[in-house]
């Protein structure tokens, strides 16, 4: 519930502040002399932008957009052909070694050595996965003080 004569007080207000407004703007414009001084000291300025290169007015903005197009493009390729050129130098260093491997020993003898430490990686895994709950230290921990007494 608003005061009675509450409306008339709000249009009144505005008014005297339009009408303070308006005074101001009087009072500058007869100090500064200059209507486009007046109108930038109230804030009223309207600004044209344009860029020029060697004395010709240039594109601005718009003469970035191939140039800037280009270094974006440029960026995804180097980003997407890093990984292909890291695993071609390193498919080559191997290619490398093992031709130096080739050149001191016997393939035969190099073959059946990648094979035998092949097998053994498999036993290994095959038994750390077979035996992994019997070495488990989480059961060790889990059990109970009477039956580790009992052990």
């Amino acid at each position: 519930m608003t005061a009675p004569g509450w409306g008339t007080c709000r249009k009144n207000a505005a008014t005297y502040e339009a009408v303070a407004k308006q005074l101001l703007a009087v009072a500058a414009q007869t100090t500064i002399n200059s209507p486009e001084l007046t109108a930038a000291a109230g804030g009223e300025v309207k600004v044209h932008t344009e860029t020029f290169r060697g004395g010709q007015a240039s594109g601005g903005f718009g003469s970035a957009i191939p140039p800037l197009t280009f270094l974006l493009l440029f960026y995804v390729v180097i980003l997407l052909l890093s990984n292909q050129m890291l695993s071609s130098t390193l498919e080559e260093n191997e290619n490398r070694v093992t031709e130096m491997i080739l050149t001191t020993l016997n393939p035969t003898t190099l073959i059946i050595g990648a094979l035998l430490l092949r097998l053994a990686v498999h036993l290994f895994r095959y038994g750390s996965i077979q035996y992994s709950s019997k070495l488990s230290i989480t059961k060790t921990l889990r059990r109970r003080p009477a039956e580790l007494a009992g052990k």
